[in-house]
Formats: C-alpha cells, sequence, structure tokens
C-alpha cells in the first residue's frame, strides 16, 4: 500500500509539471498554433506525450479532408432523372396535362418516348438540350433540334403538369430541371410531330387478298406495322459512296442466285407444265389513292421532315441547271431538309413557291432527257447500264433530286415502267412483261417475232438464227432442240426480267438508295407503298380544257358594273381559247400544259398540291396577259378586245415567257 501511493503521488507530480511547462511555452507564444510550439526538445524527455497533442492533430486532418470533398461535392453536381416526352398531340385542356399513367405511359414506352439522363451542374441550357435530345433520336428521326417546352408539377401533391411561365432571357440550369418535378421524372412537350408508322389505318379483307401473291405468302399492306421491306428481300447497292451508305438489303448475289434457280432450264423435264405461266402472271394489283388522300399523306410528311423556318438557297442558270444543281446538292453544307430557295440567275424572281416548282420540273425533265442515266419512252423510262455513273454516285444524286421534287412541292417522275418502280418501292418485280419496258428496239423487234411464232417448229427456226445468241447472255441456256412451244412465256420473261433489272440491277439499288435515304421516303414506303409506286410509275392524266377550267377561281367584279361585262366577255375568250388548245394545239402553237406552266410553274398538280386555289384576275388597260407562279394567278387586263386578238396576245405572252420577269 505504501509503494502504490508513492508511485500516483509521483505521477501526479510529473503530470503537474507538465501543465505548467506547457503553459509557460503558451505564454511566450503570442501568435499561432500552440500546438505547434510543443515540440520533443521542449517536451521532459521522461514525459508522457499527452492525449490532446495527438487527438488535436488528427480531427484536423479529417477536418481538412471533409473541407475538400465537401469542395467537391460543390463543384460537380450530377441528377440522374427519368425523362418522358409529352408528344404534341397528347390531349390536355388549356394546357393543363393529366400525369401519364397506366396505358398511356405504357404507349408512351412503345413510342420511344420514355428514357433517361444525366444532368450535371456545369452544363449549359444547351447541354441540356443535347442531353435530351439524345434520348429521342428514333422517334423524331435523329432530328437534334425539335423544338419542346418544359413541364412541371402543378403543385404539391397535384396531378397535373403544367408550362412554367418564365421570361423570354431565362436559361434553365441542370439543377432547376432535375428538380422541376421533385423525385418524379422530368416532362417535357414536344412542339414537333413524331414520325411515327400509322398502324391505326383499317385495310379490307379484300384489300389484303390483293397484296397476296400465287404462292400464298403474305405482302405487307398499308397500315400494318410491319416493314415493306422486309430484310430478306432487300439488296445492297454496288457502292460505298457517302450519299448511298445506308444499307438497304441483303447481299445482292442471293438475289441473283434466287434469279439462275428460276431460269436454269437444265432441269426443266422435273418443273411442271404450269410452272412457266405462274412465273409470268405473277402481279400485285396496287391499290389506288385518290388525290386528295396523296395530298393529306404527303402534306404530313412534308410538315414532318422539313423545317420551314430554315431556308435552304439555290442558285442555278437556266443554260445549265442540271450542271448547277448537282453541284449545288452535292455541298456538304447543303441541307434538303430546309425549305428550298430557288433563285435563277439573271431573272428578278422572289421564291415563294413558283420558282421552285419550276426549278424542279426543268430539273426533272434534263435529268430523264439530256443526261446519260435514264433511257426508254416516256412511259417506261430504265436506268441506262452506266458504271462510270455508278462509280461516280450519279444515280444516288438522281435518286435525291427525285426525293426532294415529290416533297418539297415538285412534280413527280411519273415515267418509270411498272417494273422498275417495283425494284424501286419492293425491291422485287410484281408486274407482268411489258416487252416495251426493254430499252433496245432491236431486242424488242426480235422478242415479237418469238411472240408471234405458232409453233414448236418455228420456234426452233427462229432461234437457230445468229440474231438471238443474246439469249445466252440473258441466262436461258436450254439447248435449242429441247425448246418447245410452252417455254415462250418463259422465254419471253427470263429475257424481260435480264434487260429491266439484272441488267441494271446496280443502277437500280443505288437509285433506290439515294431515293429511299431521303427526307425519309423509306418511312414513307413502309407505310404508304402503293403512294410512292403511283408517284413513280408512268401514269399521267392529260389535262383537258374542262379539268382546267375547274382549277380556277374567278375574281369578277361587282354584278351589274360596267367592269363586270368586260370581265365576262374575256372569260369567254379564255374559254374557248382552252378548247381551241385541247383540240387543235397545232393552230394555237400552245398547249394546256403550257398554260398551266405559265400560271404555276409546273405542268400538272403536284403531288403536294397548291397552297392556294389558282386565280384569275383582272387589271387596268395592260397590253399582255400576265401571270404570278408564287401567287397562282392569270391576270388578264380588262380591254374590250375580239377573240383573235386575245388569243394572238395570250399566246404572245405564254410563249414569250421565258424565265421570270421576262414577257
Amino acid at each position: 500500500m505504501v509503494d502504490r501511493r508513492i508511485n500516483v503521488e509521483a505521477i501526479a507530480g510529473a503530470v503537474v509539471a507538465g501543465l505548467q511547462a506547457v503553459q509557460q511555452q503558451q505564454s511566450a507564444t503570442p501568435s499561432g498554433n500552440p500546438s505547434t510550439a510543443i515540440s520533443s526538445a521542449n517536451t521532459p524527455r521522461n514525459s508522457p506525450m499527452l492525449p490532446s497533442q495527438f487527438v488535436r492533430g488528427k480531427s484536423k486532418a479529417r477536418a481538412a479532408a471533409g473541407n475538400e470533398s465537401k469542395k467537391k461535392k460543390d463543384a460537380i453536381q450530377s441528377y440522374e432523372r427519368d425523362i418522358i416526352c409529352i408528344p404534341h398531340d397528347y390531349p390536355h385542356k388549356g394546357g393543363v396535362f393529366n400525369f401519364p399513367r397506366g396505358k398511356a405511359r405504357i404507349e408512351l414506352g412503345k413510342q420511344g418516348l420514355i428514357g433517361k439522363v444525366c444532368l450535371q451542374s456545369w452544363m449549359s441550357e444547351d447541354d441540356i438540350r443535347a442531353e435530351i435530345y439524345s434520348c429521342f433520336k428514333k422517334p423524331f428521326f435523329e432530328d437534334l433540334h425539335f423544338p419542346f417546352k418544359y413541364l412541371q408539377s402543378a403543385g404539391a401533391g397535384a396531378k397535373s403538369l403544367i408550362v412554367p411561365a418564365v421570361g423570354d432571357n431565362f436559361q434553365w440550369s441542370a439543377k432547376q430541371v432535375a428538380q422541376m418535378g421533385g423525385s418524379r421524372a422530368v416532362y417535357i412537350w414536344a412542339q414537333k410531330a413524331l414520325m411515327l408508322e400509322e398502324t391505326e389505318q383499317e385495310v379490307s379483307n379484300e384489300e389484303k387478298d390483293d397484296w397476296l401473291d400465287e404462292d400464298d405468302s403474305e405482302l405487307p399492306f398499308v397500315g400494318e406495322a410491319r416493314t415493306a421491306l422486309s430484310a430478306q428481300n432487300r439488296i445492297e447497292a454496288g457502292n460505298d459512296s457517302p450519299c448511298c451508305s445506308k444499307s438497304l438489303g441483303t447481299k445482292s448475289q442471293q438475289n441473283y442466285r434466287q434469279y439462275c434457280q428460276l431460269i436454269d432450264l437444265t432441269r426443266s423435264d422435273s418443273d411442271s407444265d404450269e410452272a412457266p405461266e405462274q412465273t409470268i402472271q405473277r402481279t400485285t394489283s396496287i391499290p389506288v389513292l385518290s388525290n386528295h388522300e396523296m395530298e393529306r399523306i404527303l402534306q404530313q410528311h412534308f410538315s414532318r421532315v422539313v423545317t420551314k423556318e430554315a431556308v435552304q438557297r439555290i442558285n442555278v442558270r437556266r443554260s445549265y441547271l442540271l450542271q448547277d444543281a448537282t453541284r449545288q446538292f452535292s455541298r456538304p453544307s447543303f441541307d434538303v431538309s430546309k425549305l428550298l430557295k430557288v433563285c435563277f440567275i439573271g431573272e428578278s424572281a422572289v421564291d415563294d413557291g413558283g420558282p421552285r416548282r419550276e426549278f424542279f420540273r426543268l430539273l426533272l425533265h434534263e435529268l430523264f432527257s439530256a443526261s446519260d442515266l435514264f433511257a426508254g419512252y416516256p412511259e417506261s423510262t430504265l436506268p441506262q447500264h452506266n458504271v462510270m455513273a455508278i462509280a461516280q454516285s450519279q444515280f444516288c444524286m438522281a435518286g435525291k433530286i427525285i426525293a426532294a421534287s415529290i416533297v418539297q412541292g415538285g412534280p413527280a417522275p411519273a415515267c418509270f415502267s411498272p417494273a422498275a418502280a417495283d425494284m424501286l418501292v419492293h425491291n422485287e418485280v410484281r408486274s407482268n412483261v411489258q416487252l416495251t419496258d426493254i430499252v433496245d428496239a432491236e431486242v424488242q423487234i426480235k422478242m415479237q417475232r418469238i411472240s408471234n411464232a405458232t409453233s414448236t417448229d418455228e420456234l426452233q427456226s427462229i432461234l437457230r438464227s445468229d440474231d438471238f445468241d443474246f439469249r445466252f447472255d440473258c441466262g436461258f441456256s436450254k439447248p435449242t432442240a429441247s425448246i418447245k412451244f410452252e417455254d415462250i412465256p418463259l422465254f419471253m420473261h427470263t429475257v424481260w426480267m435480264h434487260y429491266t433489272v439484272y441488267r441494271v440491277h446496280g443502277e437500280l439499288q443505288q437509285l433506290r438508295n439515294g431515293l429511299l435515304g431521303t427526307l425519309h421516303l423509306e418511312h414513307l414506303c413502309e407505310t404508304h407503298p402503293n403512294l410512292l409506286w403511283s408517284l413513280l410509275v408512268a401514269n399521267k392524266k392529260c389535262l383537258t380544257a374542262a379539268s382546267l377550267q375547274e382549277l380556277f377561281l374567278v375574281c369578277y367584279s361587282t354584278q351589274g358594273s360596267n367592269d363586270r361585262m368586260a370581265e365576262e366577255a374575256i372569260m369567254m375568250n379564255f374559254y374557248d381559247y382552252l378548247q381551241d388548245c385541247e383540240d387543235n394545239p397545232e393552230d394555237t402553237g400552245v398547249t394546256l400544259d403550257d398554260i398551266m406552266i405559265f400560271t404555276t410553274g409546273v405542268a400538272h398538280v403536284p403531288p403536294l398540291g397548291f397552297d392556294k386555289a389558282l386565280q384569275i384576275q383582272f387589271m387596268g388597260d395592260e397590253r399582255l396577259p400576265q401571270a404570278s407562279t408564287c401567287s397562282l394567278s392569270l391576270k388578264f387586263p380588262r380591254n374590250r378586245t375580239g377573240y383573235n386578238t386575245f388569243k394572238e396576245k395570250l399566246t404572245l405572252a405564254i410563249l414569250g415567257s421565258v424565265g421570270f420577269g421576262n414577257v
């Protein structure tokens, strides 16, 4: 007991001495951290280190690390949120939306309108929008600038969404966007219609039956969700040009192998006698849409893929139209999804629709008649075999021009043979054999001789001539002695397929890639294949005096006035003039198409239709009639003249109006 007390007292004395030494050191150091003044040199060698010294240093390190992590946390904040895009046509009441739940939310998910975003505090509003755009590439066809508005909850516990009212210069931050819905998802309201397949249309059973071939294999029809361009029937183009980089199908060798199997006559003994007839008669009736229905569908497509607010200007010369247009379309900065504004060099005209329509009319005319890309007849045009043009992607450029004309208000080609239109739309032939589809006139004559043969002996006698050695190039390799009269349908089909499809297969595929790869025509082809087919195939309806008269709305003066009487006399002369142009265009020197071109810039009503009605207006005592292709108006001077004088002046105005502002 005595020894323990002595030890305790010794320890207590040492502690007191140590505390006194610390107090003395603190008084000697007026500023700074007291703990730094304590060192092993100032501490008695035999004195234990005070607990406060060690704990104080450790707590400071922890505090410093905490401050550092807090700074990092304050520097970059991340917000992961679900994002839901409300379609433009989503039902609402005065800008108040119900939260999409249940079936409505499931439907949005099917349309690809639900996703996830990661917003960070350093993001600007443009960065935030870019992150949101990346979630909805598919429903908006990779439109990275589609307009939208943010939606926020109407209040705490509310079950509706509203558009927040913000100033014109307000800039959203990542934190504000993320917290707009609290812990819920971020909601936006698209200000642009979606590019979704129109699966809600119903098709009757008769229409479905029309899309079945003789092998009972079902083909796609309008309104069906399945694509019309199935992967197994698509054929890849034979080039890797940027314009045609989008693949549209499988290897062409597979299709050619099927073709060889079809025409291989070495196994004809085992084939049934009905096979040739089935091969020849394989065709599909295409449901015909009314002009009004075509216009409605194309106008919807135009509003989805063309931005009216943005303008793409094109400068061309009439004498070098195809050359200048090709150079403009080939520019890297050229954007065909913007509204095209055409300027004819040397002419005074502001494009409000008229110059654009005339530009595409003249451009398609040069493309099909003046270039070396196409051949054939006006009602059965085919691509011309041209390896150099394929290497330079000229057919792809031609397809791009055709697509732009159809969607941007120009005329449709309406000149391809049914077989070519089948390949461009369906990627397979569904039409009957037409000898007029064969471009080579000599081959046509020879095939007509085959068609007129009446017996096997006569057929074999014709084929023994050296003039028919071309059949071997077509793949008809059956020996002449084995060919029978019953083989004529298959022989004609083989030659027809060679000259209309397989001989120009690469040209057709490159043309198809350029056509369907521009302005989302592939989507239109999938949803409405019969519409695109009708625009490509030769099916022009000739204008008549009566049909042209119905297009015009006459702006008369007040009934009973002197001007009204003069205007009625002018209209009587005009209607007589229309009838003369229909009955005897050689006498007038003017056709009904010329009158239509003089007024609108195109010879026929374009697939997109006109944005306003054609008008006939009256003006003062001018010398000649005038026309405005932009306002779609034909203006007559209010002069009392006889028919012959009226006819002479109108003919002079139409034939002398080559170019805008030139009469």
